[in-house]
Order: C-alpha cells, then sequence, then structure tokens
C-alpha cells in the first residue's frame, strides 16, 4: 500500500467553536475599528476582543455539544419506540408459534427495564449535580 504524502495532524481536530471564535472575534474587531474614534468603548473593544473570542469558543462548542446529546438521546429515543412497536405488531400476528411469542414478551420486558433504568440514572445525576 502507497503511503500518503498528506501530513498527519495528531492534535486536536479543528472544529466549529475555533471558527466561530475566531471570526467572533474578526468581527468585533472590525465593529469597533467601524466606530467613530471619540466613541470610548472603542479602545475596550480591541482590547477585550481576544477575551471574549474565548468566551464565544466555549460557548459556541457548548451548544454543538448540547445539540448532539439531544439528537443522539432523541435517536436512541425513536429506535427504542420503533423496537418496541414492532414487538407489539408480531405479537399481535396469529401466525406467530407462542413460544416466540413469549421470547417476544421477555425481549420487550428487556428494553422496558434497559429504559426504566437509563431514567433511574438520569435521574440519580440530576439529583447529584448542583
Amino acid at each position: 500500500m502507497a503511503k500518503s504524502n498528506q501530513p498527519s495532524y495528531k492534535g486536536r481536530p479543528v472544529g466549529h467553536s475555533n471558527f466561530a471564535g475566531v471570526s467572533g472575534g474578526t468581527v468585533l474587531v472590525l465593529l469597533a475599528r467601524n466606530l467613530p474614534d471619540s466613541y470610548p468603548i472603542k479602545s475596550w473593544l480591541v482590547i477585550a476582543a481576544p477575551s471574549i473570542t474565548v468566551a464565544i469558543s466555549f460557548l459556541w462548542r457548548f451548544a454543538v455539544n448540547q445539540a448532539k446529546n439531544a439528537m443522539r438521546n432523541w435517536e436512541i429515543a425513536r429506535s427504542t419506540d420503533e423496537l418496541l412497536h414492532e414487538i407489539e405488531q408480531l405479537l399481535k400476528d396469529p401466525n406467530i408459534p407462542e413460544c416466540e411469542k413469549q421470547r417476544l414478551l421477555a425481549q420487550k420486558q428487556a428494553v422496558r427495564f434497559t429504559r426504566l433504568e437509563e431514567l433511574t440514572k438520569k435521574l440519580a445525576n440530576k439529583r447529584a449535580a448542583p
């Protein structure tokens, strides 16, 4: 196999948070430079731009992580509901033998218990948070 001439980066990948921070800081400096010199806040905006950039970057990363977690949780809940619905449909099928229906009922209970354990952990984590 031929080795790629592309350099390999082992550090943290450049993400949306870096982009948001850099663009936010640049916009802030550009806005400050367009203000008239008589505005006392102009110099403060230029001086504070790096700190504000770090804050924007942090908030953006936090928002992206929250969105990813919400999407993952929604997908898990949707898949679980689909699974339970499919089991219900199979249980209603008269062509399914009784021994298979017992196995389906056991799977249904296992899914429900798993969901219950996850909700219990979620509640415990919320109670433990300050």
